[in-house]
């Protein structure tokens, strides 16, 4: 939405909404309501020219980007071959390990670790 406010677009689709009822299914109406009432919700969250002023970002190619870097650069060295559910568990720590909340997981790990150590190993070393 380009214009500073987002109500002459949404008071538009709810104009074009009235005109085209009679010919809506229930269903096609449900989806278009929901859809006005959507837009009507977040119309505060599209004030784009407001947002560039302040110097915000508002595409998601920024942050795409500095995933790509991120993830990249950890997951995809020389050598390095992932499974998803590794690379997923790789990226876990890394987030706690460079997160806010370091302290209180690194604490949070004792009793996780004395609860494994004592359960029955599942194998045992061969006596060959």
């Amino acid at each position: 939405m380009k214009e500073d406010s987002s109500e002459p677009i949404i008071s538009q689709a709810k104009t074009l909404l009235q005109e085209r009822l009679p010919c809506l299914a229930p269903e096609r109406l449900q989806t278009v309501t929901r859809e006005i009432a959507y837009f009507q919700t977040n119309a505060s969250r599209t004030r784009y020219r407001y947002f560039r002023q302040q110097g915000y970002f508002i595409g998601s190619g920024v942050i795409e980007a500095g995933c790509k870097t991120v993830v990249g650069r950890r997951l995809k060295q020389s050598g390095m071959f992932w499974s998803q559910r590794g690379g997923e568990h790789l990226l876990a720590l890394r987030c706690m390990t460079l997160g806010p909340n370091f302290t209180q997981i690194w604490n949070a790990r004792i009793p996780i670790l004395n609860a494994q150590r004592a359960k029955q190993p599942r194998w045992s070393h061969s006596k060959n």
